[in-house]
């Protein structure tokens, strides 16, 4: 058991307490790398500011889509972007990302820390439950998961 004091003893311990912290984490996330990609845009940047803004915005809709599960884009995702369902790859992709972030501005840099630390996350969860990242990628090929956003946090 950890330390009573350790940041570890303040994380959920149960499987499900852990997937759903990371899994909530990273739609934060993304969902603040969306803002920061759409205020940039907003304030007409140059066109390589553009570009990167709306491939940020692009990477933000696909850590959404991925954290939901949904059946209508599951499949999609896990048949064309399968390095996320690998810890190696997600990490390594949340990484570069929080790269991009960091061009964009103040959100961009907090959404970019904010990708780092989920990625930390993501590889202490996968490491606690390594099995998570091959349930999730049959269920998603299978598409096994809820057909709408209304089940996608259901008990």
């Amino acid at each position: 058991p950890p330390a009573p004091n350790s940041l570890e003893a303040r994380l959920p311990q149960t499987k499900d307490g852990l997937i759903t912290s990371m899994r909530l984490l990273n739609m934060a996330v993304s969902v603040l790398m969306a803002a920061a990609a759409c205020l940039k845009l907003i304030s007409l940047p140059s066109f390589t500011k553009g570009i990167m803004a709306l491939y940020i915005w692009f990477f933000a809709v696909l850590m959404c889509c991925f954290e939901t599960h949904l059946k209508q884009v599951s499949k999609i995702i896990g048949e064309n972007f399968g390095f996320l369902y690998h810890v190696k790859g997600r990490c390594l992709f949340f990484v570069l990302v929080s790269f991009l972030c960091f061009s964009l501005g103040l959100i961009g840099l907090i959404s970019g820390v904010g990708l780092l630390i989920c990625a930390l996350y993501n590889a202490y969860v996968i490491y606690k439950h390594p099995d998570y990242e091959r349930e999730m990628l049959e269920a998603d090929i299978d598409q096994q998961g809820p057909s709408s956003v209304y089940g996608v946090y259901s008990p």
